[in-house]
């Protein structure tokens, strides 16, 4: 999205560890799986009553079942030196959602991201001398609701995280026809500012805001 982040298609996957396919791919090819059990067994045996709605269901059970993202612990992300958070390790590399940012990971099977951007002071106050980082909130949530239809910004609120100076802001707004929310912090080091974002589906707040809320709060700005 814009400069300051990119949204990937919001799929809506369900929360939880078993997920059934909803694919056309997965589901032809789970069609064809049960087509060539069938063959392999009598005709007499499969056109018993259940025994097709049997297998097909628990191959559906099998092919479905994924690990969960949130049961391998957590994993520390950063620069030494310069920054670092904690982010649970079921997380994974994603490339395509800021070409600026300096970590960015998301759950393998639902839509939870997490976005980490640095910003030199130097080159923030090059031309604006006077450069604050209640200036550079106003400037990250201008950016994120850009894109967004119906935005929610409620006041931020001015937050201290591991000793160093924030904003903290939770935005709520719909990309395309999705509701979503964002979770944003921005945090003022010696040298750089540093943005960390995270988005979910609206309908996935009460399940995972103490998560976001413990990323956030793991944040440690060094440089």
């Amino acid at each position: 999205m814009g400069t300051i982040a990119g949204l990937t298609c919001m799929n809506q996957r369900l929360p939880y560890t078993w997920q059934p396919f909803f694919f056309p791919l997965e589901g032809f090819v789970l069609f064809w799986t049960v087509r060539i059990i069938a063959s392999i067994f009598s005709n007499s045996l499969m056109q018993r009553p259940g025994v097709y709605s049997l297998i097909t269901t628990l191959l559906l059970l099998l092919t479905s079942c994924q690990p969960n993202w949130q049961d391998d612990g957590w994993s520390s992300q950063g620069v030494p030196g310069e920054w670092k958070l904690e982010v649970p390790a079921g997380l994974i590399s994603e490339m395509k959602l800021n070409r600026d940012a300096v970590l960015q990971l998301h759950s393998p099977t639902q839509d939870f991201f997490v976005l980490v951007r640095k910003d030199s002071l130097a080159t923030l106050t090059a031309t604006h001398p006077d450069f604050t980082l209640e200036d550079f909130l106003d400037l990250s949530i201008e950016r994120l609701i850009q894109n967004l239809s119906e935005p929610e910004v409620p006041e931020a609120s001015p937050a201290t995280i591991n000793g160093s100076p924030a904003h903290r802001a939770s935005i709520h707004g719909r990309y395309k026809s999705d509701p979503i929310r964002y979770e944003l912090a921005l945090i003022e080091g010696q040298e750089f500012m540093y943005q960390v974002l995270l988005w979910i589906p609206e309908k996935m707040s009460e399940q995972y805001s103490p998560l976001m809320e413990q990323v956030i709060e793991s944040v440690r700005i060094d440089k």
